[in-house]
C-alpha cells in the first residue's frame, strides 16, 4: 500500500494519552501527597504523617523520567510536570549555593546543645562534651547565640556556662529557665548578644519540659533586630520505638507503631498552636527578624511552609547540599533552621558538622542587615 508521498501526523496525543493511562496511579499519589502540604494537621493527623512521603515522591518520579526520557521520551511529560509542580520541595530538600562569610555582615549561631550533656549525672564522657561545646562556642566569633536546651550550674567548674560565655565577649543575654533542680542548675532557652538588647520576651513556655519560644530585640550598629530562639515540641521519641523488633514478635511492632503515631499526633497539635502564636508575634514586630531553633519540623511540613510563606529560609538561599541538622538516631532530618524577614540579605549559611558533641548540628549564617551598612569586622 502506498500513501501517495502525504506524511501521516506524528501520534503526539495517542502518544501522551498511552503515557497518562500508564502513570495516573503515580501521578494521582504524587498530587494528593503533595496536597497533603496545605493541611493543617493538627486538624487532620493523617495529611502530617503524609508529607513524610514526598521525599519518596520525587525519587520514584526522578526515576521515572530518567527510564521514559531513555525508552519513551513522550511518556516523560508526566513525571516531569510532576516535578516542576514539586519543586519547592526539592529546593527545600537540597541547596546548591556560593555563600561568603563577611566579617562585617551580622553572624548569629544557633545551636541545640542537648544542655551540655549535664543535665544527667556528670560522666567523664559528658563533662568532655560540654567543655568541647562550650569552646566551640565562645571561638565562634559569632555576634549572636541562639542555644535552646541551655543547661547552667554555678556552682560547676564544667558547667557554670553562662559566666563562662559572658567571659567571652557576650555581655548582653536573656535567658528564659524552663526549670530548675538542686538548688543550682537551670535548663532553659537562651539568646546572648554581642550587641545591647533593648527588649525581650518569652512568647511561649510549656510547664514540665523544654520547648519555649523567646525573643529579644537587638541594637545593632546598623539596624535594631528581632532575634528569636524556639525550641517547639519535642516528640520525644525512643530509639527503641523506631526499630523493627527482631525477635519479640508482631505484638512489639505494632505497640511501636501504636507508640509513635500517638507522640507524633501531639506532636502536630502542640507545634500547631506554637507556630500561630509565633506567627502573630512576627507579624506585630515592629523590626525586622531573624527566627533561628529547633523547630521539629521537616522541610516538608504544613507548618515549615507557613513559616517559608511568611519569612526566607537561610538554607535555602545560601546552604549546600542536604543540610541535615539532627546527629541521633533517625538519619536524615533537618529539623533546625534559621529564617529572615525583608530587608535582610543572607550572605553565608553552613551546617557544621564538626561539632558531633550535642544530637543537633549546629547552624551559622551572616546577614547584611543594610544594603549600605557594614558592622563593625569581627577578628579573624
Amino acid at each position: 500500500m502506498h500513501n501517495n508521498g502525504i506524511s501521516q501526523p506524528f501520534p503526539v496525543k495517542s502518544l501522551l494519552f498511552k503515557g497518562l493511562k500508564r502513570y495516573a496511579l503515580l501521578g494521582i499519589i504524587s498530587v494528593v501527597t503533595y496536597a497533603s502540604v496545605y493541611i493543617a494537621p493538627e486538624k487532620f493527623a493523617l495529611a502530617g504523617f503524609a508529607v513524610f512521603a514526598i521525599p519518596i515522591v520525587l525519587i520514584v518520579n526522578s526515576l521515572v523520567l530518567l527510564v521514559w526520557l531513555w525508552k519513551r521520551i513522550w511518556y516523560a511529560v508526566w513525571p516531569l510536570l510532576i516535578l516542576i509542580v514539586g519543586f519547592p520541595h526539592i529546593r527545600a530538600s537540597i541547596a546548591i549555593n556560593r555563600s561568603e562569610e563577611l566579617i562585617t555582615d551580622l553572624k548569629v549561631l544557633s545551636f541545640n546543645v542537648e544542655t551540655f550533656r549535664g543535665y544527667s549525672r556528670p560522666t567523664p564522657e559528658r563533662i568532655l562534651s560540654a567543655s568541647q561545646m562550650l569552646k566551640f562556642l565562645k571561638k565562634s566569633d559569632a555576634d549572636i547565640l541562639c542555644l535552646q536546651e541551655f543547661f547552667d550550674n554555678s556552682k560547676s567548674e564544667t558547667f557554670n556556662s553562662l559566666a563562662k560565655l559572658k567571659k567571652a565577649g557576650y555581655k548582653y543575654r536573656y535567658f528564659s529557665k524552663s526549670f530548675s533542680y538542686d538548688g543550682t542548675s537551670q535548663v532553659g532557652v537562651v539568646i546572648f548578644s554581642k550587641y545591647r538588647i533593648i527588649s525581650y520576651g518569652t512568647l511561649y513556655k510549656r510547664t514540665g519540659n523544654n520547648n519555649q519560644m523567646i525573643f529579644a530585640d537587638i541594637a545593632t550598629p546598623c539596624d535594631t533586630v528581632r532575634v528569636y530562639s524556639v525550641h517547639l515540641e519535642s516528640i520525644r521519641l525512643k530509639q527503641e520505638e523506631v526499630q523493627v523488633p527482631t525477635n519479640e514478635g508482631s505484638n512489639k511492632l505494632k505497640r511501636n507503631i501504636s507508640s509513635v503515631a500517638r507522640k507524633m499526633t501531639a506532636g502536630f497539635e502542640y507545634r500547631g498552636k506554637q507556630i500561630k502564636i509565633l506567627k502573630e508575634h512576627i507579624l506585630s514586630s515592629p523590626h525586622p527578624v531573624i527566627l533561628t531553633g529547633d523547630f521539629n519540623e521537616v522541610p516538608f511540613s504544613h507548618l515549615y511552609n507557613e513559616l517559608r510563606g511568611l519569612l526566607k529560609n537561610s538554607f535555602e538561599e545560601k546552604g549546600r547540599g542536604f543540610g541535615f541538622t539532627f546527629n541521633g538516631f533517625i538519619p536524615g532530618l533537618r529539623i533546625d533552621n534559621q529564617f529572615v524577614s525583608e530587608p535582610i540579605e543572607v550572605t553565608s549559611f553552613k551546617t557544621d558538622y564538626t561539632m558531633k558533641h550535642s544530637d543537633h548540628f549546629p547552624l551559622i549564617a551572616t546577614y547584611r542587615l543594610q544594603p549600605d551598612c557594614e558592622l563593625p569586622s569581627r577578628k579573624k
